[in-house]
């Protein structure tokens, strides 16, 4: 709230409804970012729930718990998560074990192919490829943190450009003709 107001004291008076326009924008996607990255956890703890509950892996709930919340860490949380629930399960019965690594390779194929990319690109705007990417450049150039940011810091980028670039080429081009 203070950062918003600083910026709109610093903008020039007819600017100002733009700016406060863009810095909505922005929050807007940064908080559907957020939702987005809750319902793929929420969505990878029910996949990988429901089928250990069926095969009776003891504790189903909780592995699948443990595979949801780590999967919010972007490219190897999900994965952390499922050695954690694998070995957890080795525990009880090493059939257990494979049975609730095969499940987690599957749902995790689901989760890095379909979910993250369809839903990121719903909530954030931007197109299921580019979340891949994104997310891989950004876990490249600066590991966990890079993949957690770059979604959002694309998504806010895309909202500068658009307004501050290609509406006013259109603005210039409309005027013109």
């Amino acid at each position: 709230l203070h950062a918003k107001r600083f910026i709109l004291k610093m903008t020039s008076p007819r600017y100002r409804d733009r700016t406060r326009n863009i810095i909505t924008e922005i929050e807007t996607t940064l908080g559907s970012y957020v939702r987005g990255v809750v319902l793929i956890s929420v969505s990878v703890g029910f996949l990988n729930f429901v089928p250990m509950y069926a095969l009776g892996v003891p504790n189903a709930l909780t592995l699948a718990f443990i595979i949801g919340l780590l999967t919010s860490v972007p490219m190897i949380g999900g994965w952390i998560g499922g050695l954690i629930a694998t070995l957890l399960s080795l525990t009880v019965d090493p059939t257990f074990a494979i049975i609730v690594l095969i499940i987690f390779i599957i749902v995790s194929q689901i989760e890095n192919y379909i979910l993250q990319p369809r839903i990121m690109s719903g909530e954030v705007g931007i197109d299921p490829l580019l979340v891949i990417i994104y997310t891989s450049v950004g876990f490249l150039l600066n590991g966990i943190l890079g993949a957690l940011i770059a979604v959002p810091t694309m998504g806010a980028l895309h909202i500068l450009v658009n307004h501050l670039v290609v509406e006013p080429y259109r603005q210039q081009i409309i005027e013109e003709s």
